[in-house]
């Protein structure tokens, strides 16, 4: 059986905000599509330079400031952990796993955003993949613990 790769699971051309952008943007944006991580891609070239998870974002607010006042650049991740679209998705599991994350950004070899993997997206490759469906077990297991 042929390995399932990262861009055959993956949500293509994900929506992104800038980092010069406000978090209160970059809130709406979550809201809307009613996802939990928005890439940063700078403007020039659409390359990934971080992401903002929902995590990040309730962090941020913990200080009392004005989402509108926040500036993306002040609170995303930057060097997330991705993946290439020709990885397999056990490599991308495998991340998901060392690194307790439940959505990973794939790119290209010049950090160009294609796509995200993410939970749901494995899970449903799982389906033709017995062996995946394992390790799903003990990822969803790992990226669950405490911090």
């Amino acid at each position: 059986m042929a390995l399932t790769r990262c861009e055959d699971v993956m949500t293509r051309h994900p929506r992104t905000c800038e980092p010069g952008e406000s978090l209160l943007d970059c809130i709406r944006t979550m809201k809307e599509l009613n996802v939990g991580l928005v890439p940063i891609c700078e403007t020039t070239e659409g390359r990934l330079v971080g992401v903002v998870t929902d995590r990040d974002v309730a962090m941020a607010l913990s200080h009392d400031e004005s989402p509108s006042q926040v500036r993306i650049a002040d609170v995303m991740a930057r060097d997330p952990v991705v993946c290439r679209p020709d990885e397999d998705v056990f490599a991308c599991a495998r991340a998901m796993e060392d690194h307790q994350l439940r959505r990973i950004p794939v790119v290209d070899p010049d950090h160009h955003l294609l796509g995200i993997v993410a939970l749901a997206d494995l899970a449903r490759a799982a389906t033709r993949h017995k062996d995946l469906e394992l390790e799903l077990g003990t990822l969803l297991e790992q990226v669950s613990l405490p911090t």
